[in-house]
């Protein structure tokens, strides 16, 4: 990391959720703010509350604006004398990436987490990497790159499981197993679906756990799980 990003990153929103503010009004003033910025080419303080811009408006599910001024982050980073090649950059894509993916511009989201990885493989990084991998699998899967899209995933688990979040570790878990049972090879989804279970109850993540209970539901019928609720075998572990 520069000096230059190493201050960009020391600000004190930098990296972390901007603080919520009452009302619409606030954004409104960041927005402001950012834009006499922007205007007067004073860049060092834009990558930071162009980057907060865009979290609030994610948080208000306004995500092609919040795109918006992510890329308005992006541009701002060289202007600051940070390389274009950094963990910063790297951040602002997977950011890029998160918000194109749930407005459904999978084609955008897949070119945001393609550009992110090599940018994230930083030890302070590592959760949006294993996220960004993990979003980036089933994208490939749909453009039938079945064998990347499953080492992502692979991969993606393997980080999880030393993150100590159990939430994305269970995203993860169950996130690989649902991929395997779609591409016909129960057997080794098995392993996953069932060892993503707690951990998804107890982040209470109700999407992931249905689609892993109606996958269950399935290989139950087909005798590939104990209708007792035996426990099977724990999943393999992937190594780095």
């Amino acid at each position: 990391m520069t000096e230059q990003e190493a201050a960009f990153r020391q600000q004190p929103t930098a990296g972390r959720p901007p603080r919520k503010r009452s009302g619409v009004g606030g954004l409104e003033l960041m927005i402001s703010a950012a834009e006499v910025l922007i205007e007067k080419q004073q860049w060092f303080h834009v990558p930071v509350l162009a980057e907060n811009i865009g979290k609030l408006l994610m948080n208000r599910r306004d995500h092609g604006r919040a795109m918006e001024w992510f890329q308005k982050a992006l541009d701002a980073l060289p202007r600051c004398g940070i390389p274009m090649p950094s963990p910063t950059r790297g951040m602002l894509l997977h950011q890029i990436g998160m918000s194109a993916l749930i407005s459904g511009r999978k084609i955008e989201a897949r070119t945001s987490f393609e550009q992110s990885l090599p940018l994230l493989r930083t030890e302070g990084a590592r959760r949006e990497y294993a996220i960004s991998l993990g979003n980036l699998g089933p994208l490939l899967a749909e453009g039938n790159q079945k064998e990347l899209a499953l080492k992502h995933l692979h991969e993606a688990v393997t980080i999880t499981s030393t993150l100590g979040d159990d939430g994305l570790y269970g995203q993860g878990m169950g996130n690989l197993g649902l991929f395997l049972f779609h591409q016909k090879r129960p057997e080794e989804a098995l392993p996953y679906l069932r060892a993503s279970l707690d951990p998804l109850r107890r982040c209470n993540d109700a999407q992931t756990l249905g689609l892993v209970l109606q996958a269950l539901d399935a290989l139950r019928a087909i005798d590939l799980v104990d209708p007792e609720g035996q426990q099977e075998q724990e999943p393999p572990r992937f190594v780095n």
